[in-house]
């Protein structure tokens, strides 16, 4: 599972993960320089993540070299009261579920994408890098 802890809404999905012994990779917005390093050797075929937009194309481009293909890719809006869910790829009641978990939607999103976790690798969520940015997060998976 990668996730960029620059953004509010991925502290709370990590915890979920790493409550389910999920191992976790933080891309700190740079996903390709992850994917170039250790994260190619130890990819098993799959990947997903909540991450930004530039992560999320990056994935796409990974999907697409791994000869993979987009699962799941949704948008999650944050910053108002209520995130707001969009569907790009995937069943479209995924972002109804989604609403209806209100606050909780980052576990609730993790659940659904929990059933093909294949992250290879652990790193701690480090404080410092949390700034709590609110805006558009992607979540995608590869198959």
């Amino acid at each position: 599972m990668i996730v960029d802890p620059r953004f509010a809404g991925t502290s709370a999905f990590a915890a979920a993960a790493r409550d389910a012994k999920a191992p976790i990779l933080h891309s700190h917005g740079d996903l390709a320089t992850l994917w170039y390093g250790v994260l190619r050797e130890a990819s098993s075929g799959s990947l997903m993540g909540l991450t930004g937009y530039a992560d999320m194309v990056v994935a796409l481009g990974i999907a697409a070299e791994m000869r993979g293909t987009i699962r799941l890719c949704m948008s999650h809006q944050t910053g108002d009261e209520r995130a707001a869910h969009r569907v790009s790829i995937g069943p479209a009641a995924q972002a109804d579920v989604l609403e209806a978990a209100g606050e909780q939607w980052p576990q609730a999103l993790w659940t659904m994408m929990s059933t093909h976790t294949n992250a290879p690798i652990d790193s701690r969520l480090r404080e410092r890098d949390r700034e709590k940015r609110k805006g558009v997060l992607w979540s995608w998976a590869i198959a």
